[in-house]
């Protein structure tokens, strides 16, 4: 019975404790959240240390091959690797991965990465997320696609001034392993190339964003008047025309406040005028291989050229540019429509950009050289008979039409005649296309003078 009275009394006391921390509010809850908390402490210590073996600053080589064309220009079989010297900034920074019991965010330490090419372009200031392992020291950089982390939702950039189109499959697969960074290259279209750096210093620091910046001088460097010959293909052989681009930089507004230098060009014919005379194109401009693109744009706004032929919207250059060694040379291959045009050779003449502003008055002086009464002897094919031999005469006269507000501008028309003979063909209007690269004169029957 003493046993069976203590036990009671036990049971007793052990509920009336278990009923009074409950009703204090004493319960698993809050130590439970406690010790998750501490839990994560833990580990987000232990991710920072781990971190910071490998954060810091790596210099060396990017040897990739040419990445993809920006759009209009035709991707080509290209084997060949490019060296491009440059560091990657390995910092560590913090990522949200959901909430607690209570709705706070959960956030943890996390590596990522910031490629900084010592040239422009489409690759610079590409930002990573690293899954790293330190165990085996393998590294895996691929872009953010979360808005919340560094460059997340935007391929890698955080309001940079875009140099032309990202790739937003960009990775690298490799490994840093004291303080030596390697690793395999990979875009949409595979293997780019490889990657090996070696950390310069273990200082963290996420780097400045200065891309406006660097874009500005780089583009200062070419901007200006390219002057020289174009080889362009004719129906009558090949011809050299002297001919220039003019590469001027402008500021555009890309949103959200920000505003970006951007490359244009004019191209212009500076001996004859042609179709190809007086195009406005689009620059895209790879400071680290020297590549230029150039593609066919609208006239910028405020701005009017007189046309001498159809406007090609396929026109491109595919080129490069050298400021070492020849110096200041700008070569590249024409094409349009139809295929390949020719090619082009130039040199950096001046730092001034400003095509000159005389296409109407070109046009009329290009005109006046053919307009007049032309005469001779005119062969004459018939249905019914033999061809006809007859005199004939062309009237060229150059009109005044007006294109667009405040701007008119020289054109030629025609008009046949037989001088001896009456027939379908006597006094027919014509419209006449001038070819000024082979001289060639196309002349088309219209119905209103």
């Amino acid at each position: 019975m003493k046993d069976l009275s203590r036990l009671l009394r036990t049971f007793v006391l052990t509920a009336t404790l278990g009923t009074l921390l409950t009703a204090c509010g004493v319960g698993i809850s809050p130590e439970g959240d406690d010790s998750e908390q501490a839990q994560r402490n833990r580990n987000s210590e232990k991710l920072t240390q781990a971190y910071a073996t490998v954060a810091g600053v790596y210099r060396g080589n990017l040897k990739i091959k040419a990445p993809v064309p920006p759009e209009g220009i035709e991707a080509e079989d290209a084997d060949e690797y490019r060296d491009l010297p440059g560091q990657i900034h390995l910092y560590i920074g913090t990522v949200q991965e959901g909430y607690d019991r209570v709705g706070n965010p959960i956030s943890r330490p996390q590596l990522y990465a910031q490629l900084k090419l010592d040239g422009v372009g489409e690759l610079d200031d590409t930002t990573f997320r690293v899954d790293y392992g330190q165990v085996g020291g393998t590294a895996r950089f691929a872009q953010p696609t979360a808005t919340s982390e560094p460059g997340g939702g935007a391929g890698g950039t955080v309001r940079s001034c875009p140099v032309g189109p990202r790739d937003p499959r960009l990775t690298i697969d490799g490994s840093i392993i004291r303080g030596l960074l390697k690793g395999n290259v990979f875009g949409t279209n595979g293997r780019l190339g490889q990657l090996e750096m070696t950390r310069t210093t273990s200082e963290v620091f996420q780097p400045i964003r200065d891309q406006r910046e660097r874009l500005q001088k780089a583009y200062g460097r070419i901007a200006g008047t390219w002057a020289g010959a174009s080889r362009l293909s004719t129906t009558r052989g090949s011809i050299n025309a002297a001919s220039a681009i003019y590469l001027t930089i402008d500021e555009v507004d890309i949103g959200s406040g920000l505003t970006c230098p951007e490359l244009r060009a004019q191209y212009r014919l500076t001996d004859i005028v042609d179709k190809l005379d007086d195009h406005y194109m689009k620059v895209s401009y790879r400071e680290g291989t020297g590549e230029l693109f150039l593609t066919a744009a609208t006239a910028p706004t405020g701005q009017r050229v007189c046309p001498v032929g159809k406007f090609d919207p396929k026109l491109a250059v595919t080129g490069s540019i050298s400021l070492r060694n020849p110096k200041n040379l700008m070569t590249g291959v024409l094409k349009g429509s139809g295929g390949d045009i020719g090619s082009i050779s130039f040199k950096h003449e001046s730092k001034d950009a400003v095509a000159p502003d005389d296409q109407r008055e070109r046009l009329q002086a290009a005109y006046n050289r053919i307009s007049g009464t032309w005469t001779g002897p005119t062969r004459i094919a018939s249905e019914n008979t033999r061809p006809v031999n007859a005199s004939g005469s062309l009237y060229v006269t150059v009109d005044e039409v007006q294109i667009a507000e405040n701007l008119t501008c020289p054109k030629l028309k025609a008009q046949f005649r037989l001088n001896d003979l009456i027939g379908r063909l006597d006094d027919t209007y014509l419209s006449v296309d001038f070819r000024g690269d082979s001289g060639e004169i196309f002349l088309t029957a219209v119905t209103d003078p």
